[in-house]
């Protein structure tokens, strides 16, 4: 399916007529459209002073025919008093939370997990 691009003055360019390689741009965006997948986490977190904690912020599901990329960080409040590391323990997504600020803090903090088609896992592609 063609894909049209907009330009800075209105105007617009139809995919169909850009190649790469030889290959057309509108055939390059639809095989990218599917590669990736998100599951987005969201939980609240209570730490006390200079503190850890981990949280189970929920089960990952897998979609057929995709591998789990990994994890990236949407939002973690307090970024500047604490850190925050995203990892899969198990069926489940966990965040480990490092307090470094003295006094009790709480927040919500999520995240994303990105599936990837399991065809190009592991793969170098080129256009």
């Amino acid at each position: 399916m063609a894909k049209s691009i907009k330009l800075k003055d209105e105007n617009y360019i139809d995919s169909t007529g850009i190649t790469y390689n030889r290959k057309k741009l509108n055939i390059i965006i639809d095989s990218l459209s599917d590669i990736l997948k998100f599951q987005y986490f969201q939980k609240e977190v209570i730490i006390g002073g200079n503190g850890n904690t981990s949280v189970q912020m929920g089960a990952i599901n897998i979609p057929t025919g995709y591998s789990l990329l990994g994890f990236v960080a949407q939002a973690n409040g307090f970024s500047d008093q604490w850190i925050i590391t995203y990892s899969q323990y198990g069926a489940n997504c966990v965040a480990y939370v490092k307090s470094y600020y003295p006094g009790d803090l709480t927040n919500t903090i999520s995240c994303y997990a990105i599936y990837v088609k399991t065809s190009y896992y592991n793969n170098n592609y080129t256009y």
